[in-house]
């Protein structure tokens, strides 16, 4: 399958900010990227139930920009004029890139946890969590363990 290029815009309170989601960086509310096709699904299923996105695929295939020839003697000469990342912030992005999204069971607990307000979880000053109780009734699975959520929070909602 070929790679897609997708846009997802922000709406509700979210509109028009720039903010990074889930690693992903939104520039005054919008994010565009080529992803692979296999990854699609997933990536609209979560960011449609956990923010409030716009998800609109841009194009089904993404053409490949022509090589260009290199002569030997040429040198690299800087197009843009933004500024150079120091080598810190490029190991954070790497870093970043290399994490990998929660899975299946993981987005339904993130889905969960998002619905209950922070002033109904317990262990406030150790281990903020809601009750597993609450986030078992919402899932409608009654195995979801407090570990589990725990682990979630820490991973992916800290």
């Amino acid at each position: 399958m070929q790679p897609q290029k997708i846009r997802m815009t922000l709406t509700g309170g979210l509109k028009g900010k720039t903010i990074v989601l889930r690693k992903r960086k939104f520039v005054d509310g919008v994010y565009e990227d080529t992803i692979p096709a296999n990854d699609l699904i997933g990536l609209k299923k979560y960011f449609t139930t956990s923010y409030q996105v716009k998800f609109e695929i841009v194009s089904d295939t993404v053409e490949e920009e022509p090589k260009k020839e290199v002569k030997e003697e040429s040198k690299a000469i800087r197009v843009d004029d933004t500024a150079v990342l120091p080598e810190k912030e490029v190991k954070e992005e790497q870093l970043l890139d290399d994490a990998k999204l929660p899975n299946q069971r993981q987005q339904a607990v993130i889905s969960a946890v998002n619905q209950i307000e922070k002033e109904k979880w317990i262990e406030k000053d150790t281990n903020p969590h809601p009750k597993v109780a609450d986030v078992a009734s919402i899932m409608d699975d009654p195995t979801v363990t407090k570990e589990e959520i725990v682990e979630v929070i820490e991973t992916w909602l800290s």
